[in-house]
């Protein structure tokens, strides 16, 4: 399958390793995420066969010593592919549309990472957080009425402290809700 930038959902990535590479990622609308060196144009790009509806979010992320990129989609699943051999590491059925995630970086506790994924189809499905395994952690209710669309994690290095941004909304207007 060819790869044409024809989406607006896309992120770039720095990857050390062997060699340093820049990395651009994007949704086809095919629901594949196709993956590009935009340095070395000889490189062929790379295709992953991500899911069965419309993706609605690609990002890059460091776990532990290894690089990973990740995809939210409206068939209801939180996807994790690594970037050495792009086999998927991590699959979450989140049991609604997933718009968008972060990662949850304990670092001022015990230093573990957590997955927050938040959207659903319905008013006042929760932010979901799960272990890096998968596992279910905990959940978030937001804000009654309303349906979340996306998420930002902040850490505050002076104050050694984490907040979870989550933006949401209804018929009537939206807003940021911030947890701590």
């Amino acid at each position: 399958s060819k790869c044409m930038l024809k989406s607006n959902l896309f992120c770039v990535m720095k990857l050390f390793g062997k060699k340093m590479r820049y990395l651009i990622a994007y949704a086809t609308e095919n629901f594949e995420i196709c993956i590009k060196d935009i340095v070395d144009f000889n490189v062929n790009p790379v295709v992953i066969k991500a899911h069965k509806d419309i993706i609605t979010e690609i990002k890059f992320h460091k776990i532990g010593n290894e690089d990973m990129i990740s995809s939210c989609s409206y068939d209801n699943f939180f996807k994790l592919w690594k970037t050495t051999n792009w086999e998927n590491y991590l699959s979450i059925n989140f049991g609604s549309w997933v718009t968008s995630m972060t990662l949850l970086n304990d670092k001022f506790k015990l230093g573990q990472q957590y997955i927050c994924l938040c959207g659903g189809f319905n008013a006042n499905y929760p932010v979901k957080i799960y272990d890096i395994e998968g596992q279910l952690s905990g959940e978030v209710k937001i804000k009654e009425g309303f349906t979340s669309n996306s998420i930002y994690n902040f850490h505050d290095e002076l104050n050694q402290r984490s907040y979870l941004f989550v933006s949401c909304e209804n018929e009537k207007g939206s807003a940021i809700l911030m947890f701590d």
